[in-house]
């Protein structure tokens, strides 16, 4: 049963980041207006709650001491992402940053994923 949950709490973790990345991908590249918030706060409470159920399954299994720092860097990069995305769905702000807002969580949305790659290369590594 633990690893059928794993699997359905790891899915909905990539498809939260997806959309929220997508989300990024479509107001800074196509030129899109704004998103619901809906559409990024969902996928964001998503995130985060699978994101903490792995990580609680990945330290009782006992990682290396890299793989804690990329955590790091990579809760704070997702923060980042959230909050950003968050604040370009605002009604009143201007285009110009608006673009500029999206190509930062664009940017570090890919660090991310990036950065979760290589903690699953450290985890299948033990």
């Amino acid at each position: 049963m633990d690893e059928i949950l794993g699997i359905v709490f790891r899915a909905a973790h990539i498809v939260s980041a997806a959309v929220i990345v997508g989300a990024a991908f479509y107001l800074r590249i196509v030129g899109g207006g704004r998103a619901p918030v809906s559409y990024i706060a969902v996928p964001a409470a998503v995130l985060v709650a699978t994101g903490f159920w792995q990580f609680v399954q990945a330290t009782g299994q006992g990682v290396e001491k890299y793989w804690h720092m990329a955590f790091g860097a990579k809760f704070l990069l997702a923060l980042h992402v959230i909050a950003v995305m968050l604040l370009a769905q605002k009604t009143n702000i201007e285009h110009v940053k608006r673009d500029r807002l999206t190509l930062s969580a664009l940017v570090s949305g890919s660090a991310v994923i990036v950065i979760a790659v290589a903690m699953a290369a450290m985890r299948v590594g033990r």
